[in-house]
């Protein structure tokens, strides 16, 4: 039984075949729907570069961070917080 395609499916079937023949990492953009394509080691390197300018912090500050959020839900959700 043969199907006839139409070239939209052509179109797919190009595209997913490029895609697998591609040895670049496919990225998501972090902001918007775009992707990019990238070497691995460009990628490794930008995650490197990105991550070294961030500041460790302890698990006690975290959950500091954290309670300062849950803590005024309680008083709203109380009726203690001022309107």
């Amino acid at each position: 039984m043969y199907i006839k395609s139409n070239t939209f499916q052509d179109k797919l079937y190009k595209d997913l075949k490029a895609v697998k023949e591609d040895n670049r990492l496919t990225i998501k953009a972090e902001k918007t729907t775009n992707y990019y394509k990238m070497d691995r080691d460009k990628y490794d390197n930008l995650v490197t570069n990105v991550t070294k300018t961030y500041k460790k912090t302890s698990k006690e500050e975290i959950q500091s961070i954290n309670r300062e959020p849950r803590l005024s839900v309680l008083q709203i959700t109380s009726g203690s917080a001022i309107a």
